[in-house]
């Protein structure tokens, strides 16, 4: 602005914002929680934009504004109380490409821990800010507006363990990435032991399955372990000795005759990093045992009928199949299949749980008795899968999110996984709201396998769908080296490798958290070789900086590293 005097002044009550609000992708959830949910509401950040006039003393003035938000503004520059030529002006403020830093899949909450993140809503006005937790368990929630910025200052305390979606609200719509599935764990430093070696990729039967564990910077606990016969069930101990290298265990277990198996490693009663393991050997599988599986045992469909299959195998013995809890429902009645394979029928008179019981003998067989709730139809197609995971790794559970998209009636929704052998595994199904699920399944042998997820008996939309079973991440075949994983300084490149040349299938993640939220990542590929990644990040703020390396979703070995960015 250039003038022939001092005195050019701009009024901040004149630069006013036309603009709308923006809005993130997603709607307003705080009126369809069934229940209160872990809630916390910033106070209005509503200010007028800073302006500042300084005289060049060369015949020249410098008139800087700060918007607080997006959208089309009136610039009035008066000169002695009157616009100066061309005035007043028109200027229109556009967003940045980052809307927000905060990112929350990949972080790990633990019970009674406070959790502390920032979230930048720099481009939205009269900044009504909310942070909801589902489902209501109890977790602590404080909010504090950053002064001076369009940012606030999240903490969040766990007070039980378990999945929860974290909402976060700015004037009533998601921000970018909201919600986000995260898992509440219980405090312990299992997330810093890992496998070091093992012979479980291997064996012949009658010979020892050796493993070693790192227990360094986990602290003070017991590593314990177990191995369990998908077959049959049964659970067998693991024998633990400590080596002489500190922190170091040396494991031991003889398998049966049976060829799948789960080994669980444990820290303080947590799983350590990859566990529980999928272990398959090559001797047959023992077919001859009795199971019992179908959708009659999980959910049951009034005035229709409802069949669950029981498999005999080869076994002679008399079984008897009873449920009470209805004393108008028509059946049960038994159908002989071919091989030892019986279907039941019965068909429930009102809604309501029952209960089925299966013996054998004159015993239970396993998991009888079952509870069976009772529901009324209902359509499941208005049910959809969000984002129906493709891929995932043994060992590892899988979680998804259901959605319906109207008000449903009362139901049941379950979730089950058929490998490419035929066996079935239920999974389970968490409920944040009437009308909003999460399923988990067990962690699964390599192959492709089916998903099915159905609400009262009936395939939703999206149901069945394909998961491909990987092997399973080696972590500690990852490599990591160079100075951006200790050190950089503000304003220039940074720059560290990862070599997965020997880390097997699975995909690399780059996070890194600065003071004041997330800075952007680049991953490439290094000229001479595909599986070594290089990474560079530019900082912009002095501090410790927190490095995030997933390998498959998965910390690696000494993950987080911390950067000490300096200004020289």
């Amino acid at each position: 602005v250039k003038a022939k005097g001092k005195d050019v002044k701009a009024k901040g009550k004149d630069v006013k914002a036309k603009g709308k609000d923006v809005k993130a992708k997603g709607k307003d959830v705080t009126d369809d929680v069934a229940e209160a949910p872990d809630v916390a509401e910033a106070p209005d950040m509503a200010e007028a934009p800073d302006v500042k006039v300084e005289d060049n003393n060369d015949g020249t003035h410098t008139c800087t504004i700060v918007p607080w938000a997006v959208g089309r503004y009136v610039m009035n520059v008066l000169w002695n109380g009157e616009h100066i030529d061309g005035g007043p002006f028109a200027l229109n403020i556009k967003p940045n490409e980052v809307i927000t830093g905060l990112e929350l899949q990949n972080e790990t909450f633990y019970v009674g821990v406070p959790h502390t993140m920032t979230v930048n809503c720099d481009f939205a006005e009269n900044y009504k800010f909310k942070l909801l937790c589902l489902p209501a368990s109890g977790a602590e929630i404080v909010i504090e507006p950053i002064q001076g910025k369009s940012a606030f200052k999240c903490e969040i305390t766990p007070q039980l363990p378990g999945p929860h979606e974290l909402r976060v609200l700015c004037n009533g719509n998601h921000i970018l990435g909201s919600p986000f599935l995260v898992q509440f764990e219980d405090e312990c430093g299992a997330l810093y032991c890992n496998l070091v070696s093992s012979s479980i990729e291997q064996h012949e039967v009658g010979q020892p399955v050796e493993f070693v564990v790192s227990t360094k910077g986990a602290g003070e606990g017991t590593l314990t372990a177990e191995v369990q016969n998908l077959d049959s069930g049964a659970i067998f101990p693991v024998m633990v000795v400590r080596l002489e290298e500190r922190d170091h265990y040396k494991m031991e277990f003889t398998p049966g005759q049976s060829n799948k198996y789960l080994l669980a490693v444990k820290f303080n009663g947590k799983h350590i990093v990859g566990s529980p393991f999928s272990l398959e050997f090559s001797e047959p599988q023992d077919t001859n045992h009795r199971q019992v599986e179908g959708e009659g045992l999980t959910v049951a469909v009034v005035d229709k009928p409802n069949t669950f299959i029981l498999h005999m195998g080869g076994d002679e013995g008399d079984f008897q199949v009873l449920i009470s809890g209805d004393s108008n429902m028509k059946g049960p009645h038994t159908f002989r299949r071919n091989n030892g394979i019986y279907e039941i029928m019965y068909t429930p008179s009102r809604e309501g749980d029952i209960q089925v019981t299966v013996i054998w003998n004159g015993e239970h067989i396993h998991n009888s008795p079952f509870k069976v709730p009772c529901c009324r139809p209902s359509n499941p197609m208005h049910f959809s899968i969000e984002g129906p995971p493709t891929e995932t790794h043994a060992g590892r559970e899988t979680v998804f999110k259901v959605s319906a998209k109207q008000d449903v009636h009362r139901g049941v929704m379950s979730v089950s996984v058929k490998s490419s052998s035929g066996k079935t595994v239920n999974g389970s199904v968490n409920t944040l709201t009437k009308q909003e699920h999460v399923c988990t399944l067990p962690p699964l042998n390599t192959g492709t396998h089916e998903v099915s997820v159905r609400w009262n008996g009936k395939e939703v939309q999206g149901s069945p769908f394909s998961l491909t079973v990987m092997d399973h991440p080696l972590l500690n075949k990852i490599k990591v080296e160079g100075r951006g994983l200790t050190n950089g300084i503000v304003g220039k490149e940074c720059e560290f490798t990862v070599d997965t040349c020997e880390g097997g299938v699975g995909t690399l993640n780059v996070h890194l958290q600065g003071p004041k939220g997330a800075v952007r990542v680049n991953l490439r590929k290094h000229p001479s070789n595909d599986r070594m990644i290089v990474v560079t990040y530019t900082p912009i703020e002095e501090g410790d900086h927190k490095l995030i390396v997933l390998w498959s979703g998965v910390p690696i070995p000494g993950s987080p590293f911390l950067a000490t960015i300096a200004t020289t």
